[in-house]
C-alpha cells in the first residue's frame, strides 16, 4: 500500500493526529481512499469510514482501531459478548451493547462476531433445533467459557483469542473439560461445557447457558459453588468449587450465577464423580490450546469465533479446509484482525448488497486487513449480518436488508468509567479540512468526558480562529469563509478546555457548482441560492455572498449580494454569480400565490378519463361522476370481499407554487369509510402517505393535510409538491356511495396581490470603469469593503471611489439623506 500526502501537509497532519490514506492496492488493483470520516470514540480508540474507488468499482469500509498503548487506553479492553447472555440465543448488537452499559462500564462500540446456527442447518444436524442460535465456534467472556467449539469442529474454524496480558491470536481451539480431585490426582475427563448432553455423557454448566441446564429428566445433577467468593473465572487454570448438596435426579436444574452444574446421563458412571458428596472440594478445569502456535496454552480471557484466517503472518491465505462463501465472491463482510505487536486491534465492517458498495472477496478483506495495519485477520459472520454499532451515533454502516439482524455474539469495545457528561476535552469530527476558495465552512466539534469517550457529536460555544492568510471567522466565530490560498492551522476554543486543531488547505481547482440547479419559489418565500464544490471526495459549502448575482429577467426575481431570492412575478429567469474564480448559474421559477384556495386538479372541469382507477377487493361496477363546480366527485362501488377492500384513484397533480395546505370535504353516504388517505411527494421524493381514518356516515368531514406535517417546508427542495392518488377503504360489504363535495389546495399567505412590478429606475447602478467605481449621483458618503468587511476605499460627498487594483468581488455602501443602501460590485 502506498500513502501520499505533501511533506507539508504531512507534517501539520502529524503534529494534529490526522491519519490521510490516499491509496490501496487490493489483490493488484489500486483503489484510492476518500476518508469520509475519521475521529476519536474513546481513549486510543477511533472510528474511520473510508470509501474505496477504483473505476467504476466502489466499497465502502468502517473500521474501530484501538491503540492498546495510547494514554487513558488501559481503561479500554475489547470485550465479546453472547445473544442475551446464553449460548443458545442471538440478539442486535446495538441491544447487547446498550444493556451491558451501566455504571461501571461504557460500551462505547461493537461489530458482530461469530456464525450462528439457524433453522436450515439445525434441521440437518443430530442434534436439531436445540443447538438453534449457537456461535458456530468457541465463545469465552471474562475467562468464562459459554459456548464450545463442538459444532463445526471438523472444519477447524478459527477464532479471535485474547488474553489477559495483552496477547491475540488467530487460531483454531482444541479444548478440553475436566473435573479434578481437590489435590489433582484425580483427572475425569467431561465431553463438553454448555453443549445438549446426549445419552451418558457427563456434561458441564455455567450460567451463559441460560436459566437451567436445559436437560430432560433422563440423568441426574450436581451443583457447584465457588470455593471462594468472587475468584476469577479461567481457561487453562484449574479453578476450585464445593459440592453445595447431593445429586438431584432429573434435568433443568437451576445453575448459580457464579457457579457449575455437573449433568451426567443415566447410563453415566465414575466412582470420583459417583460419590461426590455435600462440602466436597473439586477443581474445574477448561482447557484450550492453539495449534498453529506449537499448543500455547494462554491465560485466555476472551473468545470469538470466525471463520477463515484470511491473513496470515502478513499472507493472504489462498487454501482452507472450508470456505462459506465462494473465496472470490464479492460479499459484506465483517473482519477482525491485530498489529504484529498485538498493540493495534482492528474491527471492519464492509457494506455489499446496498449503493456505492459492492462488497469484497475473502482475499481482498485480507488486503484490505492488511492496509488497516493488520498482521493477522479473521473473517466473521457477513452479508446481512454484517453491523458495525457505536453508543454515540447507532449503526455506522449500511445495512444490507434494512434492519438490524439478531445475531449470536460480538465483539464490543468496552470502557471502564462511570458515566459522565461533563465536556473535558474537544476535537473537531473531520481529522483535516480541504476547502475550496470561498468555502463557507462550520465544522463540527465533539466533546469528550475526563475518560476520553466522545460524549457529545454537536458542541455549541465554540469559537473559531485562523490566520488571516487563510480567511475570515464569520456568524459569531462558528464558520470560517476561505478567501486565502496554502495550507494553516483551524483552532477551536471553548472556555474551560484545552483548544483542539486541525489542518486546513485550499483547493484552488474545486469549483463551485450550486447544490440545486432549478428553483421553485412563490412572491413570498426567500429561499437562498446554495452553492457547494467537490474536494477530496465530498462536498463544501460555498459561500453565495463570494458572488455578484444577476437575473436575466430582474421583473420576475431578483437575488441580492447574500444569494437571497425575491420571487416579484411568474414566469422563469436564469440568475448568475460571478467571481475571479468563475460563474454559476441557477434557473428559477416563479410561481406567485394564486389565491386563497384553487382546485386540487388543475383541469377544473374535472376528467375521469385522465384519473386511473385501482380496485383491490372490488367488484368492476365502479361508477363516478364529476361534480365541475366544487372540484368534486361522486362515487359508486361495490366491495367484492372484506378481505382488505380499496378504492384508489390516481392521477399525478402538480401542485402550483407553495401551497400549506390540502383540503378534501368527504361525506359517505351508505356506511361509514374505515379509512381515507391521500398520497403525495416532493420533488420526486419517496411517496408519502397520510390516513384519515374513519370517515362517519352522513355528514361532510373537512380532512385538512397541512404539508408541514408530511414535507419540510423549510426545504426549498420540497418543491414543487405532487399529489398522486386518493384511497377509499369500506368498513362495510354491499353497495357503497361515497361523495366528495370538493378537493382543493390552500394558500394561507395570499395577500391580494398577483404580480409585483419593479421600477428600474429605482434600482442603484454602479459603473466600474477607468479605475473608479461610480453611481449616477452624488452621495452624502461611498464605502467600498471586501467580502471580509475592510474598506479598501472611501468617499464623501462624491459620486465615485476609487476602484481596487485586485479582481474580486466588493460591496458599495452609498449614504444619503433618506438612508444607506448597497451593491454588489464586481471587479475584473
Amino acid at each position: 500500500m502506498t500513502h501520499r500526502i505533501s511533506s507539508t501537509i504531512a507534517a501539520l497532519a502529524i503534529t494534529l493526529g490526522v491519519h490521510a490514506y490516499d491509496h490501496a492496492d487490493i489483490q493488484g488493483t489500486t483503489f484510492t481512499v476518500d476518508t469520509i470520516e475519521h475521529y476519536y470514540v474513546g481513549p486510543g480508540l477511533t472510528h474511520s469510514h473510508f470509501s474505496f474507488a477504483s473505476g467504476s468499482r466502489v466499497f465502502q469500509a468502517y473500521i474501530l482501531k484501538l491503540d492498546t498503548k495510547a494514554t487513558g487506553a488501559e481503561r479500554m479492553l475489547p470485550r465479546v459478548e453472547i445473544g442475551n447472555d446464553q449460548a443458545p440465543l442471538a440478539e442486535r448488537i446495538s441491544e447487547s451493547g446498550k444493556r451491558h452499559t451501566n455504571d461501571q462500564y461504557q460500551y462505547l462500540a461493537g461489530i458482530n462476531g461469530d456464525f450462528f446456527i439457524v433453522s436450515a442447518f439445525a434441521a440437518q444436524h443430530p442434534l436439531g433445533n436445540s443447538i438453534l442460535g449457537y456461535p458456530n465456534m468457541t465463545c469465552a467472556i471474562g475467562g468464562k467459557l459459554a459456548a464450545p467449539d463442538m459444532i463445526d469442529i471438523i472444519s477447524r474454524e478459527n477464532a479471535l483469542i485474547m488474553d489477559y496480558n495483552g496477547g491475540a491470536w488467530i487460531d483454531a481451539t482444541d479444548m478440553s473439560y475436566n473435573v479434578l480431585s481437590a489435590d489433582g490426582s484425580i483427572v475425569v475427563g467431561a465431553t463438553a461445557c454448555n453443549y445438549p448432553r446426549v445419552g451418558d455423557q457427563m456434561m458441564i454448566y455455567n450460567s451463559y447457558m441460560g436459566e437451567t441446564t436445559g436437560t430432560d429428566g433422563s440423568g441426574r445433577e450436581l451443583i457447584l459453588r465457588p470455593a471462594v467468593t468472587g475468584q476469577r473465572w479461567a481457561i487453562n487454570t484449574p479453578m476450585d468449587f464445593v459440592v453445595d448438596g447431593t445429586w438431584r435426579q432429573g434435568g433443568s436444574t437451576a445453575i448459580p450465577t457464579d457457579g457449575i452444574v455437573l449433568s451426567c446421563g443415566n447410563g453415566y458412571a465414575n466412582d470420583f464423580i459417583d460419590n461426590l458428596k455435600d462440602g466436597d472440594a473439586v477443581k474445574i478445569e477448561i482447557g484450550m490450546s492453539l495449534p498453529a502456535f506449537g499448543g500455547l496454552r494462554p491465560d485466555v480471557r476472551d473468545v470469538c469465533g470466525g471463520d477463515v484466517r484470511i491473513l496470515n503472518c502478513n499472507n493472504v491465505t489462498t487454501s482452507a479446509i472450508r470456505w462459506i462463501n465462494t473465496p472470490s465472491a464479492q460479499y459484506g463482510r465483517s473482519l477482525c484482525g491485530y498489529s504484529q505487536d498485538r498493540r493495534y486491534i482492528v474491527l471492519c465492517a464492509v457494506d455489499a448488497g446496498v449503493p456505492n458498495s459492492s462488497g469484497v472477496s475473502y482475499y481482498e478483506g485480507a488486503d484490505l486487513m492488511r492496509y488497516l495495519g493488520c498482521y493477522d485477520a479473521l473473517d466473521l459472520d457477513g452479508g446481512g449480518s454484517t453491523t458495525m454499532w457505536s453508543a454515540h451515533a447507532g449503526i455506522l454502516n449500511v445495512l444490507r436488508d434494512g434492519s438490524e439482524r439478531a445475531v449470536g455474539n460480538g465483539i464490543f469495545m468496552r470502557l471502564e468509567a462511570p458515566k459522565d457528561e461533563k465536556i473535558a476535552k474537544i476535537r473537531f469530527a473531520d481529522p483535516y479540512a480541504k476547502l475550496p476558495l470561498y468555502a463557507l465552512y462550520r465544522p463540527v466539534i465533539y466533546g469528550y468526558n475526563q475518560y476520553g469517550q466522545l460524549i457529545d457529536t454537536d458542541v455549541k460555544g465554540v469559537t473559531l480562529s485562523v490566520d488571516e492568510a487563510m480567511g475570515t471567522i464569520k456568524d459569531d466565530g462558528t464558520a470560517l469563509f476561505v478567501t486565502g490560498s496554502g495550507m494553516h492551522a483551524l483552532r477551536a476554543s471553548l472556555p474551560g478546555v484545552d483548544d483542539a486543531t486541525i489542518a486546513v488547505s485550499v483547493d484552488p481547482n474545486a469549483l463551485a457548482t450550486p447544490e440545486v440547479t432549478s428553483i421553485l419559489t412563490d412572491n413570498h418565500s426567500h429561499w437562498g441560492i446554495k452553492l457547494h464544490a467537490l474536494v477530496a471526495g465530498r462536498y463544501v459549502s460555498v459561500d453565495p455572498a463570494a458572488y455578484a448575482w444577476t437575473t436575466d429577467a430582474p421583473e420576475i426575481a431578483t437575488v441580492d449580494y447574500n444569494g437571497i431570492i425575491t420571487g416579484l412575478r411568474n414566469g422563469t429567469t436564469v440568475a448568475t454569480g460571478t467571481n475571479a474564480a468563475g460563474s454559476v448559474s441557477v434557473t428559477i421559477t416563479v410561481e406567485c400565490t394564486p389565491a386563497k384556495d384553487t382546485p386540487l386538479d388543475p383541469d377544473g372541469e374535472i376528467k375521469i378519463d385522465t384519473w386511473k382507477v385501482t380496485r383491490t377487493s372490488i367488484s368492476n361496477s365502479v361508477e363516478i361522476s364529476p361534480i365541475n363546480d366544487s372540484n368534486g366527485l361522486d362515487i359508486s362501488f361495490k366491495p367484492s370481499s372484506m378481505r382488505g377492500p380499496r378504492l384508489a384513484l390516481a392521477k399525478e397533480l402538480v401542485l402550483f407554487s407553495q401551497p400549506d395546505a390540502i383540503e378534501i370535504v368527504v361525506k359517505p353516504e351508505t356506511s361509514n369509510l374505515k379509512n381515507f388517505s391521500v398520497s403525495l411527494n416532493a420533488q420526486g421524493k419517496t411517496s408519502i402517505k397520510k390516513d384519515f381514518g374513519t370517515i362517519a356516515v352522513g355528514k361532510e368531514t373537512t380532512l385538512r393535510l397541512d404539508l408541514k406535517e408530511v414535507i419540510d417546508t423549510e426545504d426549498m427542495t420540497s418543491y414543487p409538491v405532487r399529489v398522486t392518488s386518493l384511497s377509499l377503504e369500506p368498513s362495510k360489504s354491499g353497495q357503497q356511495s361515497v361523495r366528495i363535495a370538493s378537493m382543493k389546495v390552500v394558500y394561507e399567505k395570499f395577500d391580494g396581490i398577483e404580480d409585483v412590478n419593479v421600477d428600474s429606475g429605482n434600482v442603484l447602478r454602479v459603473t466600474v470603469a477607468n479605475g473608479l467605481v461610480s453611481i449616477p449621483f452624488r452621495a452624502a458618503e461611498l464605502t467600498l469593503t471586501d467580502l471580509a468587511g475592510r474598506t479598501v476605499a472611501h468617499a464623501t460627498n462624491a459620486a465615485e471611489v476609487a476602484s481596487p487594483a485586485a479582481a474580486g468581488v466588493y460591496v458599495l455602501s452609498v449614504r444619503t439623506s433618506s438612508g444607506t443602501i448597497s451593491s454588489k460590485v464586481y471587479v475584473r
